[in-house]
């Protein structure tokens, strides 16, 4: 059977830039799943997604038995989910069968995965230790998430909009305009770290992909539950407040440019 799709294509669905846990760790799993699924089945992306929401839910129910094993298992099924999560993607990349319909119930899944995700590992840590600061924490990670990713997206768009962008959306070429842009205004040093990082397709900083990676993986498998809250709650409080200044520094770049450009002459 000839492949209809070589590896480099399947390579080339990744996102241009991605999260460090995600490129290192989930898509070299990724994109060898996505080679055997886009060569040798018929499914979907919508069916994959069914995968990585099976896989979320499994992880769920042993999160809430609570004891280490079962800490253990839902961690390997949470990742397991998200590896289906990122393969869905570049199904959908590979044979430009992406729907608007599919990308925003890909996003309501991921949330639904999170939350439930996040209910039973709180639940089965309170049942197993009778500690309330588990509700606690939880609350102020769910606060902390969405205050996150609300600041990261209106940042991103007034960025990209600011800049005549699209948002949500760069291709190549004007990643490399960004990037001739940026060895401008910045030492050498910092344009040499920011084209390798965009060479490799890592973001800058840590995303919530990292803080999610932290809380449900590497805090369930030292059973260290309590910590991995504390710590992913401090990392999402960071990430805010550094993303938040990064943005309003390169918006005030941008406007300083354009201000250049074009001189007031009043």
């Amino acid at each position: 059977m000839n492949n209809r799709y070589s590896f480099e294509e399947v390579k080339d669905s990744a996102k241009l830039i991605d999260a460090w846990w995600t490129v290192k760790i989930i898509d070299p799993i990724a994109f060898r799943l996505t080679y055997l699924f886009a060569n040798y089945t018929n499914f979907t992306p919508n069916l994959i997604s069914l995968f990585a929401l099976i896989f979320g839910l499994v992880s769920a129910y042993f999160f809430l038995k609570g004891d280490y094993l079962n800490l253990i298992l839902g961690a390997i099924a949470m990742e397991l989910s998200f590896v289906f999560d990122c393969v869905d993607g570049k199904i959908a990349r590979l044979k430009k069968t992406g729907t608007q319909f599919g990308a925003y119930w890909d996003f309501l899944q991921d949330r639904l995965v999170q939350f439930v995700a996040l209910f039973a590992l709180i639940w089965g840590q309170y049942q197993l230790t009778g500690n309330t600061d588990f509700w606690i924490l939880g609350t102020i990670y769910v606060f902390a998430d969405a205050l996150h990713r609300t600041s990261s997206f209106h940042m991103q768009n007034l960025v990209a909009k600011e800049a005549g962008r699209t948002p949500g959306k760069c291709t190549k070429e004007e990643i490399e305009e960004i990037l001739a842009q940026y060895a401008k205004t910045h030492s050498a040093w910092k344009a040499f770290i920011k084209r390798w990082l965009v060479k490799n397709r890592l973001t800058s900083f840590p995303t919530t992909i990292e803080t999610r990676v932290l809380l449900f993986f590497v805090s369930t498998t030292l059973n260290q539950v309590y910590w991995g809250l504390v710590l992913a709650v401090v990392a999402l409080a960071f990430l805010t407040v550094i993303k938040s200044v990064m943005s309003l520094r390169h918006l005030y770049n941008i406007s300083s440019n354009k201000e250049r450009d074009f001189p007031n002459i009043d």
